[in-house]
């Protein structure tokens, strides 16, 4: 195997170096000293792909004109690297450090590591990783895309622990150091030493996990990229925290008892094969999304004393066919598989897999906005008569959108309703007197720019009754589309 040494303080052979025959042709580079920018000449050379081993066990690093000794940022270059050896002073692996190393099966960490970083550590083909007994915090997701590895060392000193793996799907086993303190492992995954708290379990433990009664939260993370096809949850769980099932490919069936009282945002992330969800009865706010990308969710059944549900909250379950709530609820209802409220004059939520087919109510008053939100085969909708008000971005992002049939009592018409139809042109409006647009506050600088370019009046053809056109034409807004008579 070639190998060569560089001298990172000496910047005037430095160049040199990286230029030569001998450096191109290298299998094994040991780099040695302390430099600004000697690593990150390194890193934009193109012409290294023979080398298999790479030595940064003498080196330290000036950044931004400082000692940055105990950091080591960005290694994402050398394609047929196969080992790297981390510097000996260093004691935190930043975000981003070893970042999509194809080929890298072995890293060695230093003995003064202390911290290991989220996503510090992206390398389909590592096959294992002997944590140091230094480290003493292992942040969420510190190994992504490792699709080789299957098992890991947590070790004594480890105080602040979330799942480490993201994308890591074959990790089979976790060995915690006898000695550690603060964790516990229960049936193969890693627990607060009380067993209240599931911290994380391995990707590849199981098809079907049962969780230990007695179990009260599930920790944010504790079951990213499990690859099993159930988890059962005790009666005893109260918590589920934020991206509990996160990247779960294979999850089928995950049964949440009556006795969780709070669940985090985004709970359930790219499940994709969820079919039907129930919320358990103790959840009677739903202020925040719990679903984020679930696209083969069919069914969803609310508690039956739900008193309040954001609207839209619903929106990333793209294939939902039905939304279910007790009769017996007092604040809500359903028609069609969409949730309205009890006196079904507000529409809150609709089930998006049969949004193109979906028939309203009629004797609803106000359509909440986004609820066809990206609905990209959507071309023709037509409102009930009983339909008085259309909430901000109801249609928004309907590509194909080409026409909009109003009801006869429409009144109010949110001025951004229609942002990002890009197809839209061709609006009936039966009521006598033309709806009042309303203009939202902007949300942000992109928003405001991205509508105003987006929809103008005067690409519209509008038809209306025959008495009213003079008053469509005197109208804002309405006054600078084509107005029509109704045929």
């Amino acid at each position: 195997m070639k190998k060569i040494t560089i001298d990172i303080d000496d910047t005037n052979s430095l160049d040199g170096i990286l230029n030569s025959q001998k450096f191109k042709e290298a299998e094994h580079i040991i780099i040695k000293g302390t430099s600004e920018e000697g690593l990150f000449k390194f890193v934009n050379i193109n012409k290294t792909h023979f080398v298999k081993v790479l030595d940064l066990s003498k080196t330290c690093f000036l950044i931004q004109g400082y000692l940055f000794k105990n950091h080591l940022h960005q290694i994402d270059f050398l394609g047929n690297l196969r080992e790297i050896i981390l510097p000996e002073n260093l004691e935190i692996l930043k975000t981003g450090t070893i970042g999509l190393t194809y080929n890298l099966q072995k890293i060695i960490f230093p003995k003064n590591l202390k911290k290991i970083e989220h996503h510090a550590i992206e390398a389909p083909k590592l096959k294992n990783a002997t944590i140091p007994d230094t480290v003493e915090v292992i942040e969420d997701s510190a190994f992504s895309n490792c699709e080789k590895l299957t098992e890991i060392n947590i070790p004594k000193n480890v105080k602040k622990l979330h799942s480490p793996f993201d994308w890591c799907f074959k990790v089979k086993q976790i060995n915690l150091a006898p000695e550690n303190p603060n964790f516990k492992i229960i049936k193969g995954a890693i627990f607060s030493p009380d067993g209240k708290k599931l911290i994380c379990v391995p990707p590849a433990l199981c098809e079907n996990y049962e969780i230990p009664f007695g179990t009260e939260v599930l920790e944010s993370g504790c079951f990213d990229s499990f690859a099993g096809k159930s988890v059962v949850i005790p009666e005893s769980v109260k918590t589920i925290k934020q991206g509990t099932f996160k990247n779960c490919l294979k999850l089928e069936t995950v049964l949440i008892p009556d006795s969780v009282v709070e669940m985090g945002y985004h709970s359930f992330m790219q499940c994709d094969k969820l079919k039907n969800l129930r919320l358990s009865e103790q959840i009677v706010n739903i202020n925040e999304p719990f679903f984020y990308n679930c696209g083969n969710v069919k069914t969803i059944t609310l508690p039956e004393k739900l008193e309040y549900i954001k609207s839209d909250i619903l929106s990333d379950l793209y294939s939902l066919n039905k939304i279910i709530i007790s009769p017996n609820n007092p604040n809500y209802s359903t028609y069609n598989g969409a949730l309205y409220t009890k006196d079904m004059k507000r529409l809150i939520d609709i089930p998006r897999g049969k949004a193109e087919k979906l028939k309203l109510y009629e004797g609803v008053e106000v359509v909440s906005g986004g609820l066809f939100w990206a609905q990209e085969t959507l071309k023709e909708f037509k409102f009930p008569d009983s339909v008085k008000i259309v909430e901000t971005r109801f249609f928004d992002r309907c590509r194909k959108l080409e026409k909009i049939t109003f009801g006869s009592q429409i009144e109010e018409i949110s001025f951004d309703a229609f942002h990002d139809c890009d197809m839209l042109k061709t609006f009936v409006v039966p009521a006598e007197n033309p709806p009042k647009i309303i203009k939202q506050e902007k949300r942000s600088p992109l928003d405001h720019v991205a509508f105003w370019v987006e929809f103008d009046f005067k690409r519209m053809t509008v038809y209306v009754p025959k008495n009213a056109v003079e008053r469509y034409r005197n109208a804002d807004f309405w006054k600078d589309a084509k107005i029509k008579e109704m045929e």
